[in-house]
């Protein structure tokens, strides 16, 4: 018989190596967010007392989330964006809690407090990202798109956002009604369907405004699925570890379906990606990035008050979020001081 070490690992003997480091990673995600949260509770302490925060870190964003924000968007985040949270709403910093226990630190929720503004009602967007695994195999981020109250004239997204969200309504209808409260999408194409398919196909490609993201929803995975999923695959390693013999994973899994109807029907192509982004780069290295923007350009009050012909719009027509919170600022400081005038 030949030696264990002479034989060739297999595919799924790999693979469940690999699952092993993810789930070391999930770990650590866990840990580090528990012990990190009263820290984030004193850093928004602080930071709530700097004017045009927010504005300033996305002025200085990484190219995975800038390229997302248009001209039309900078307006809205240098003139009213407040506060950016990130919460790992399936576990609890509390020690008496369970949740910390059983919930996924991966799943996460992003919060946005916007001031009054001209563009929606809304004073607060959050949105709930879930990581979930399909009976496929499949594991990643699922969202439910959000309602943005837009006023009239107003929609930066030309309908998507309110499409997307009454294509979601109306498949929830449509499954409580033939499967129950927890049914599945259905599977027949409704008309919700085709209006934001078309409205998709109508959008220009390479405008799409951050506040698409908002529609954001990925593959149909339910709470159900991927609880089912996720029993499965633990009753696999169990298996393993008992030294029993294992059917391979393509075996056990089981095909997609409907891939193609919730790619056409996806307002934000990668808004996973972006969401990551956010969660685990710019929210948690927003005071660098804040610092960045004081490397570049300081935004002392001196500074604020010179070069009076300085426009948010450069000659191409791109807007500079920088430039937008400067000139907020220079009309906020004339309005508490009008004898205060700039230098020349």
């Amino acid at each position: 018989m030949a030696d264990v070490a002479d034989t060739h690992p297999t595919y799924d003997e790999l693979e469940d190596l690999e699952i092993e480091f993810e789930e070391v990673e999930t770990e650590i995600v866990r840990k580090q967010y528990l012990l990190s949260t009263h820290i984030y509770a004193k850093r928004q302490a602080y930071i709530s007392r700097i004017p045009h925060f927010w504005a300033l870190v996305f002025e200085q964003a990484p190219p995975d989330v800038d390229h997302f924000i248009q001209p039309s968007d900078s307006a809205i985040i240098a003139n009213h964006l407040e506060v950016v949270a990130v919460s790992r709403f399936e576990i609890s910093p509390a020690p008496a809690s369970n949740a910390s226990d059983t919930g996924s630190p991966r799943s996460f929720s992003i919060t946005f407090e916007f001031t009054p503004n001209e563009w929606f009602e809304n004073t607060v967007l959050e949105k709930y990202f879930w990581y979930r695994r399909a009976k496929d195999g499949w594991e990643g981020l699922v969202s439910d798109p959000v309602k943005i109250d837009w006023k009239k004239g107003k929609d930066i997204t030309e309908g998507l956002t309110d499409a997307a969200f009454k294509l979601w309504e109306a498949e929830k209808k449509v499954a409580s009604q033939t499967n129950g409260a927890n049914g599945k999408a259905p599977k027949r194409k409704i008309p919700e369907h085709e209006t934001l398919v078309k409205k998709i196909e109508s959008t220009t490609e390479g405008l799409l405004s951050f506040f698409a993201w908002f529609g954001f929803r990925g593959r149909s995975i339910s709470a159900e699925e991927s609880a089912a999923s996720w029993k499965l695959e633990a009753e696999r390693k169990q298996m393993i570890k008992d030294g029993k013999r294992v059917a391979s994973r393509e075996d056990q899994i089981t095909p997609a379906e409907d891939g193609e109807s919730e790619l056409d029907r996806e307002v934000f192509p990668g808004g996973d990606d972006l969401a990551l982004s956010i969660s685990d780069d710019l929210w948690p290295s927003a005071i660098k990035y804040f610092l960045q923007s004081h490397d570049q350009d300081d935004l002392s009050e001196g500074d604020f008050e010179s070069d009076a012909e300085d426009s948010a719009e450069s000659e191409s027509g791109e807007i500079n979020i920088r430039d937008l919170v400067r000139n907020r600022h220079t009309d906020e400081s004339d309005k508490e001081n009008p004898k205060k005038k700039r230098k020349a």
